[in-house]
């Protein structure tokens, strides 16, 4: 995972074999992914199916971003037009077929255009529009708590219809955060910890985010 070439266990950092130019560095459960200057994308761990870093297939040069969650990753392009692959089961990778399975050729995240930033949990994610439009696919939020076994699919990309002018979003493993334009912050999820701080100890849902 670590993208140096060994699997073995390392007490301390390690350069990964990703070589220069690198702009952005993401690591997930099972992998790490490095975005380089020139737009490509390269992964060591379960999604290169192996130690050594490798060049993501099936994506142009123009990728901007990169974010993982458990087992899978998304990318943005130049077009603002995400791309998933990886583990996909749950409908994380947000595909037409939202229980795809493992896919290792980056797919659109369907119907989902004008992307500006995205983030990732453990088994969906979120991504702002342009627009300011908030879009989720997978298990986030409740979804990701109460959908029970990892087979029980999650929902496909939709809309967030409680929230508009949306600047940012933030994906935990089973709650959300969104920071608006007009400088406020809603969440959604499981707030039995407090972890969605609205000074309360109870859930939120996506209709009613707070």
């Amino acid at each position: 995972e670590r993208g140096d070439g060994s699997t073995r266990r390392r007490d301390r950092p390690v350069s990964a074999r990703v070589g220069a130019g690198v702009t952005e560095r993401a690591a997930g459960e099972g992998g790490t992914c490095a975005l380089r200057q020139d737009g490509s994308v390269r992964c060591a761990g379960w999604l290169a199916r192996g130690a050594e870093p490798t060049l993501v297939q099936g994506l142009g040069p123009g990728i901007v971003a990169v974010a993982m969650g458990k087992s899978f990753a998304c990318v943005n392009t130049v077009d603002d037009e995400p791309r998933c692959w990886g583990e996909g089961f749950v409908g994380q990778l947000g595909g037409e077929n939202v229980a795809a399975g493992e896919v290792f050729v980056p797919r659109p995240v369907a119907g989902l255009r004008g992307v500006t930033q995205l983030s990732l949990g453990a088994r969906g994610g979120c991504a702002v529009r342009r627009d300011g439009q908030l879009w989720c696919w997978g298990r986030v939020g409740l979804d990701a708590r109460r959908a029970g076994p990892d087979e029980t699919v999650g929902r496909p990309p939709h809309r967030v219809e409680a929230l508009a002018g949306v600047a940012e979003v933030s994906v935990g493993d089973d709650f959300v955060c969104a920071r608006m334009t007009a400088g406020c912050v809603c969440c959604w999820g499981d707030g039995l910890m407090g972890q969605i701080g609205s000074n309360a100890t109870r859930d939120a849902t996506e209709s009613e985010p707070e």
